[in-house]
């Protein structure tokens, strides 16, 4: 039985996604990105899989970036979670207004059996992502006009962000900035 089907059959607990899998599934979520004239080339790098909750289902992790041109928000670099399929899960459908590109892209999705879950922007350039006992901590980089942070952005220098994840959000711990 391939996972994708293990996760609909509601026994995702049996083996957690292989790294292949993992990248398949965040690079489906990056693909669900529409690129325009300043955000493009949208990419799931850092991938990696870890029991979040502690439930006994792995979820997936990556951080999701862009290429930016001239923008005045946040480029999108953001830390974010997938969590599996269920039976009967809402998520993942087309709507009756959805064309043929985006029924076919979803398909792609409930076929890898994960779904976005939550996210959070990372203003800065990540260097690291680890998760220790279900926390999440994001070492980055934050620089004076980084195009990852326009607004409310952090000193710049190194910066460690800490995070918990429940379904449907990721909650930032605390703040601790590295001493040069």
């Amino acid at each position: 039985m391939s996972l994708s089907l293990a996760c609909w059959a509601g026994i995702s607990s049996a083996a957690p996604p292989t790294p292949a899998l993992a990248q398949r599934a965040a690079d489906a979520a990056a693909g669900n990105r529409s690129g325009d004239d300043i955000q493009s080339d949208f990419r799931a790098r850092r991938v990696q899989v870890a029991d979040l909750d502690g439930d006994g289902r792995s979820e997936i992790l990556f951080l999701l970036t862009a290429t930016c041109s001239q923008a005045n928000f946040d480029c999108e670099n953001s830390l974010t979670v997938l969590d599996a399929l269920r039976p009967n899960d809402g998520r993942a459908q087309p709507s009756r207004l959805s064309d043929a590109a985006e029924k076919a892209h979803l398909a792609r999705v409930r076929a890898l059996g994960y779904v976005e879950n939550a996210s959070a922007q990372i203003p800065g350039e990540v260097e690291s992502i680890r998760v220790e006992g279900g926390r999440i901590s994001v070492a980055f980089v934050a620089r004076k006009d980084a195009p990852q942070c326009a607004d409310k952005c952090p000193p710049p220098g190194r910066h460690t962000w800490h995070y918990a994840w429940t379904p449907g959000a990721l909650t930032r711990l605390e703040t601790t900035a590295a001493k040069r």
